[in-house]
This record gives structure tokens, sequence and C-alpha cells, in this order.
């Protein structure tokens, strides 16, 4: 039913094993803009050992344009997307969203790498699953099967980005051997699995040092609406303009409240399951070598959650539904995919 990249597998057997696999520590914000790979070679962007932003937008922007989400419903969020994290990007490095710390900025780094690769690998490569699955994939099939329309599409995925896919996201920042090891102080390096209560400490409680860098993003999404719903609106995906005046009108309310209240139990839910999960079944997670490293090729399901995930996920769906959907701004301005179907968006932009 979804589009699966062609030679996947392919490429992954025949990719050195430094690309395939495992973080690398870098400043996001300093990457030249040749880092992710070259292109116009053809390269599989999966295989990047990391994505500047520059790759952030193209293999978004692609998504977009795949045969599986053009002209649907699931185009909504990742079209919005784009525009958040090109916004988010300029604030990241120049502005309010600044990490002054190296720590913080590594995780966050990693972080911010991790959700993006795995928003693409989740779309693209979801199969039908129950609409109760955890993660964007479960949120690609409530679109399709319950045939939800472009803002209820994109509202849905927006809850789960902000709550399951971090929260697995945080964790496998937590699980990777590889990323501790390379400048965080030896009381983070885990020996051997299980690792040591004191080396879940300390990871933790770097973790925490992140979360002051983390909650300024919860400002930065409440003030950000237009963006979302100017970006839906030059795509033809929403009716306005009267959506658009409904979200300068939401902007002003206490948006931030709801989504600090989101990330808070994202966050926290995270922390309660560093120690209580097998990383084996963590699907951002592969072993090379006796140590755990991120991976961002082989997307898997989470099978058997951790309930305070499962939890999260749909509290922020509630959350995000009863404060934006039910308002009646959602139905305003939605459309179908039979609203969507054939449609020139450059045409019906000019009004031809």
């Amino acid at each position: 039913m979804f589009k699966v990249l062609p030679l996947l597998c392919l490429a992954v057997c025949l990719a050195p094993l430094s690309q395939a696999q495992g973080a690398t520590n870098y400043d996001f914000c300093s990457l030249p803009k040749s880092t992710s790979g070259d292109a116009e070679l053809g390269a599989d962007a999966r295989l990047f050992p990391i994505w500047n932003a520059a790759t952030v937008n193209a293999e978004i922007s692609r998504l977009v344009e795949s045969d599986g989400l053009r002209s649907t419903p699931l185009a909504a969020y990742p079209t919005s997307y784009v525009a958040m994290t090109a916004a988010r990007d300029r604030e990241r490095c120049q502005g309010s969203l600044k990490i002054t710390d190296r720590p913080s900025r590594l995780i966050g780094d990693l972080l911010a790498d991790l959700m993006s690769r795995w928003l693409v690998l989740s779309v693209e490569d979801c199969r039908p699953v129950s609409t109760d699955a955890l993660g964007i994939c479960g949120s690609v099939s409530r679109t399709v099967q319950f045939k939800l329309g472009t803002l209820e599409s994109a509202l849905d995925m927006t809850a789960v980005y902000l709550s399951s896919h971090m929260a697995t996201a945080i964790v496998a920042v937590a699980y990777d051997d590889q990323f501790w090891e390379q400048e965080f102080p030896e009381s983070t390096h885990c020996l051997g699995h299980p690792c040591s209560s004191s080396v879940w400490k300390n990871r933790a409680d770097y973790l925490k040092q992140y979360k002051l860098y983390y909650d300024l993003n919860n400002k930065f999404l409440a003030s950000n609406l237009t963006t979302v719903v100017q970006s839906l609106e030059n795509a033809c995906l929403i009716r306005g303009p009267a959506i658009s005046l409904g979200a300068k009108i939401l902007e002003r309310l206490p948006l931030e409240n709801l989504f600090k209240s989101i990330r808070d139990e994202t966050f926290s839910a995270a922390l309660a399951t560093l120690a209580a999960i097998d990383p084996a079944t963590h699907p951002m997670l592969r072993v090379v070598g006796g140590k755990y490293v991120t991976q961002f090729d082989d997307f898997k399901i989470w099978n058997a959650p951790p309930w305070s995930l499962v939890r999260g996920e749909r509290n922020s769906r509630a959350l995000l539904a009863n404060s934006l959907l039910k308002s009646g701004l959602g139905l305003l301005g939605s459309k179908s995919a039979a609203d969507l179907a054939g449609l020139d968006c450059h045409s019906r932009s000019k009004g031809l």
C-alpha cells in the first residue's frame, strides 16, 4: 500500500559499515553543504552518516512528491514539516533555539537527526498495520483506513511526532553506546549490557541538562501555527483564507502550555523507560561489536512498546484534537482525498 524504496536491501548490504549504522557526533550548525553526501550521484540518503539542513529539506520534499503521498491527505504533515524545520533550523543556529553548551547540543543534534530520518523511513516503509500501532506508521494507517482529511491527518501525525516518535528517539540516544563514547566522560560508558545503574544515572543527568533547551521549542511551536497553515495553503492542501485567519487567532491563545504538557510527558516517559526495556526490541537500535548504536536504514514497528509511550501518544492525540480540531477549525479547512484527486495546485492558485 505504501511506497518502498527499490533495492534498499542491496544498497545497505553494499554500503560501508560506517555509513549504514551508528551516530557521528557533529555540530549541525557548522556542517558544510557537502557533508551529507553527493545526491547528484544518486546516493541513497538513508546511508549518509549525517543529514545536514539541505538533506533534511530535500528528503522530506521528495517524500511529499512521492507516488504514495502526492495529492493525498498523507502529504499534509510532511509538507508542514518542511516549512517548520526550515524555521526551526534558523532559530536553532542563530536565534532563540540555539544551544550553548556542547553536550546538550550534541544530544539535540542527534535527536533531531534521528527524528527526521525516522519520519521519512516510517512513512515510506510503513505496511498496513493496526490503527492502534505506536508511532508514525500507526498514524499513516489511521489516515488511510479512517479516510482522514488533510488537517485531521496532519494533527494526528503531529501528536504522534511530539509524543511516541520523540520518546522513542530519546531512548535511542540514551542507548547509543558509540555516541556516548565519542566525547562524554567514562562515567557514561557502558562496559557491557545491561549497563550499570551508575551509567544510566549519568546518561540521564546529561539528558536532564539538555531538557532546558528542549523546553525552548514549546514557545516556538506555539508561535508558528501560521507557518504550518501557510505551507498547507500554498500546497492547496487546505481551504483558505479562513483557516489562515483562524491560525493567527489561535497563536494568541495559551498554546505554549499545551505543547509543554505534551512534551513534558514525552520526556518523562522516555527517562522512565531507560532501564526498563530490552534494547534488542528497540526499532532505532542495532548491535555492532557488542555495543548498541542508532540505525536509520531499516524500518521496524516497536512490538509490545512500553506502556508509558503508548499512554503518552494517546494523551497527545486527545489534547491536540480537543484544542484544535474540535474547535471547528479542522472541519473548516480540511480537504479529503476526493478533494485532492486530480487537483492542479499551480493552476488552482492562479484561479484558473
